[in-house]
């Protein structure tokens, strides 16, 4: 894992700079990024969102004094049409002529990208245990990429095409750097999200196992050990994750295959317990 550089916070405890990467960062009210500049380049990268919290649209804009896109002029470039869990479907990009003209579309099965459509043809993914992207082929079954990364995502060897889902199958923004996780943005970089864990009830450290130190760090990356965790959200570790049932005994549930919602916030627990708990 890379080592972190100078970071600044703001009074939420999002990151607003970070000095390996040259990236700046604005938040908005709900605590998701709205806008980011790499000060090496000058770019900036303004993001929109729907209702439920889940990023639609990305685009240029002109300051970065705002999140309102009448503000800072925030110009469209990219759009997303979702599925009905929230994943990416379809991505449409500004061409020079000003109309916005698709890209690809691609095929999801219980929350894992297994194909892409574009303007090339088919083109079929082969992934780890933990879901990020190891082979890439075409439709007959021939070699497109061979993908290597380290454990939290960073010195990823594949070209994003014909999408960015890389590391776990989370899109990376090439703009920043990070991969969007849906409720947080993850920096492979550093690797730990941007911003401190939340939940929908106030709690001063959310979804955390007290038996479990590695689940108090509200930064972490699966529980800091991506070798055997991932998380599918932003929030959570999978596929197993528990809960404290009346009595105070812990129970443990299966995430994957099968779980309706993608947002399901609970408490993150490593492999091992559920092993040790089954008598596995």
């Amino acid at each position: 894992m890379a080592l972190c550089g100078i970071l600044s916070y703001d009074a939420a405890g999002d990151v607003t700079f970070d000095s390996s990467t040259g990236n700046t960062y604005l938040y908005d009210a709900e605590g998701r990024i709205c806008a980011t500049q790499n000060l090496l380049t000058g770019q900036m990268t303004g993001y929109l969102y729907d209702g439920t919290g889940t990023r639609v649209a990305k685009g240029t804009i002109q300051n970065m004094s705002s999140c309102d896109p009448a503000v800072n002029t925030f110009q469209m470039t990219t759009a997303y049409a979702l599925d009905l869990s929230g994943e990416q479907m379809t991505e449409q990009d500004l061409y020079a002529d000003g109309s916005m003209q698709w890209q690809h579309t691609n095929a999801w099965a219980g929350g894992k990208l297994l194909a892409t459509y574009d303007l090339n043809g088919l083109h079929f993914y082969f992934d780890d245990p933990l879901g990020t992207r190891r082979v890439q082929t075409d439709s007959a079954g021939r070699g497109e990429q061979t993908c290597g990364s380290l454990p939290f995502g960073n010195g990823e060897t594949c070209t994003p095409l014909p999408t960015e889902h890389l590391f776990t199958g989370k899109e990376r923004d090439t703009e920043s750097g990070n991969d969007y996780f849906g409720a947080r943005y993850y920096a492979s970089t550093m690797g730990r999200f941007m911003s401190p864990d939340w939940a929908e009830d106030p709690s001063n450290i959310p979804y955390a196992t007290l038996s479990d130190p590695q689940s108090l760090n509200l930064y972490s990356y699966g529980l800091n050990n991506p070798l055997k965790n991932r998380d599918s959200d932003g929030h959570s570790c999978d596929p197993d994750y528990t809960t404290t049932n009346a009595n105070g005994d812990m129970v443990v549930h299966g995430r994957w295959p099968g779980h309706e919602n993608r947002r399901a916030r609970q408490s993150c627990a490593p492999f091992i317990a559920f092993f040790a708990m089954s008598g596995r």
